[in-house]
Protein backbone atom coordinates (compact mmCIF):
# COMPACT_ATOMS: atom_id res chain seq x y z
CA UNK A 1 0.00 0.00 0.00
CA UNK A 2 1.50 3.33 -1.03
CA UNK A 3 0.17 6.33 0.81
CA UNK A 4 0.50 9.86 -0.52
CA UNK A 5 2.41 11.83 2.08
CA UNK A 6 2.45 15.58 2.56
CA UNK A 7 5.50 17.67 3.29
CA UNK A 8 6.65 21.13 4.27
CA UNK A 9 10.14 22.25 3.35
CA UNK A 10 12.39 25.19 2.70
CA UNK A 11 14.70 22.96 0.61
CA UNK A 12 14.05 23.12 -3.15
CA UNK A 13 15.86 19.82 -3.84
CA UNK A 14 13.88 17.98 -1.15
CA UNK A 15 10.65 19.39 -2.57
CA UNK A 16 11.50 18.21 -6.09
CA UNK A 17 12.37 14.71 -4.85
CA UNK A 18 9.15 14.42 -2.84
CA UNK A 19 7.06 15.65 -5.77
CA UNK A 20 8.85 13.17 -8.07
CA UNK A 21 7.87 10.40 -5.63
CA UNK A 22 4.22 11.47 -5.97
CA UNK A 23 3.83 13.25 -2.65
CA UNK A 24 2.16 16.61 -2.10
CA UNK A 25 3.49 19.82 -0.62
CA UNK A 26 1.48 21.67 2.00
CA UNK A 27 0.69 25.19 0.82
CA UNK A 28 -1.13 26.43 3.88
CA UNK A 29 -2.06 25.24 7.34
CA UNK A 30 -0.90 25.22 10.93
CA UNK A 31 1.76 22.90 12.32
CA UNK A 32 1.80 22.95 16.10
CA UNK A 33 3.91 21.47 18.85
CA UNK A 34 7.61 20.77 18.63
CA UNK A 35 7.44 20.33 14.85
CA UNK A 36 5.94 23.79 14.41
CA UNK A 37 8.54 25.29 16.72
CA UNK A 38 11.44 23.68 14.82
CA UNK A 39 10.01 24.81 11.46
CA UNK A 40 9.62 28.38 12.73
CA UNK A 41 13.08 28.55 14.31
CA UNK A 42 14.79 27.16 11.22
CA UNK A 43 13.09 29.69 8.96
CA UNK A 44 14.21 32.54 11.25
CA UNK A 45 17.81 31.30 11.02
CA UNK A 46 17.72 30.71 7.24
CA UNK A 47 18.25 26.96 7.65
CA UNK A 48 16.74 24.35 5.37
CA UNK A 49 14.15 22.27 7.16
CA UNK A 50 11.71 19.60 6.04
CA UNK A 51 8.79 17.88 7.68
CA UNK A 52 7.05 14.78 6.30
CA UNK A 53 3.42 14.32 7.31
CA UNK A 54 1.43 11.11 7.05
CA UNK A 55 -2.33 10.73 7.18
CA UNK A 56 -3.36 8.78 10.26
CA UNK A 57 -6.53 7.14 11.43
CA UNK A 58 -8.93 9.54 13.08
CA UNK A 59 -9.89 7.61 16.20
CA UNK A 60 -7.05 5.11 16.61
CA UNK A 61 -3.27 5.15 17.00
CA UNK A 62 -1.81 4.46 13.56
CA UNK A 63 1.43 2.46 13.46
CA UNK A 64 1.36 2.05 9.70
CA UNK A 65 1.72 5.77 8.95
CA UNK A 66 5.21 5.65 10.48
CA UNK A 67 6.17 2.95 8.00
CA UNK A 68 5.02 5.18 5.15
CA UNK A 69 7.29 8.01 6.34
CA UNK A 70 10.21 5.59 6.70
CA UNK A 71 9.62 4.35 3.14
CA UNK A 72 9.80 7.91 1.84
CA UNK A 73 13.07 8.55 3.72
CA UNK A 74 14.57 5.31 2.38
CA UNK A 75 13.59 6.34 -1.18
CA UNK A 76 14.81 9.91 -0.79
CA UNK A 77 18.18 8.90 0.57
CA UNK A 78 18.50 5.81 -1.65
CA UNK A 79 19.13 3.63 1.39
CA UNK A 80 19.22 -0.14 1.18
CA UNK A 81 17.08 -1.00 4.18
CA UNK A 82 14.56 -3.81 4.20
CA UNK A 83 11.49 -2.32 5.83
CA UNK A 84 9.54 -5.57 5.40
CA UNK A 85 9.91 -6.73 9.03
CA UNK A 86 8.99 -3.29 10.37
CA UNK A 87 6.00 -3.11 8.02
CA UNK A 88 4.84 -6.59 9.13
CA UNK A 89 5.10 -5.61 12.81
CA UNK A 90 3.27 -2.34 12.17
CA UNK A 91 0.44 -4.18 10.41
CA UNK A 92 0.18 -6.69 13.28
CA UNK A 93 0.26 -3.89 15.84
CA UNK A 94 -2.45 -2.04 13.92
CA UNK A 95 -4.61 -5.18 13.87
CA UNK A 96 -4.15 -5.57 17.64
CA UNK A 97 -5.01 -1.91 18.29
CA UNK A 98 -8.11 -2.11 16.10
CA UNK A 99 -9.21 -5.34 17.80
CA UNK A 100 -8.66 -3.88 21.26
CA UNK A 101 -10.58 -0.70 20.42
CA UNK A 102 -13.45 -2.73 18.93
CA UNK A 103 -13.68 -4.79 22.12
CA UNK A 104 -13.52 -1.65 24.26
CA UNK A 105 -16.52 -0.16 22.43
CA UNK A 106 -18.70 -3.15 23.34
Amino acid sequence: VKTKLKFITSDVDFSKKMLDLGHEGVDEGIIGGVTGLVLAEASLKNQNISCILATTLKDLPDAYSTVQVLKAIVSLEKLEIDLGPIEDKAMKLQENITSFMDKAKK
